[in-house]
């Protein structure tokens, strides 16, 4: 390990999968959560992006593919 650390910020669902996937067991990747509260901003991390709680990417990934879904349905 060199002790180099990268910080990347996306709002890219695939992006954000593909380092899901590739992460390797020898490197670190920790994933971070920005969200508002009533209290103010505040965040959550995690070693696996399925176990932050408040992560509205997956949340909006699955909308935009439910609607995707309903409007082929419309069109057959």
């Amino acid at each position: 390990m060199c002790g180099v650390q990268v910080f990347l910020a996306t709002h890219e669902y695939n992006f954000l999968k593909y380092l899901s996937i590739k992460k390797m067991n020898t490197v670190e990747i920790a994933f971070f959560n920005l969200y508002k509260t009533d209290d103010g901003l505040t965040y959550e991390r995690e070693n696996d992006i399925y176990l932050l709680e408040h992560i509205d990417i997956i949340d909006a990934n699955s909308k935009m593919l439910e609607d995707e879904i309903e409007l082929d349905f419309l069109h057959d």
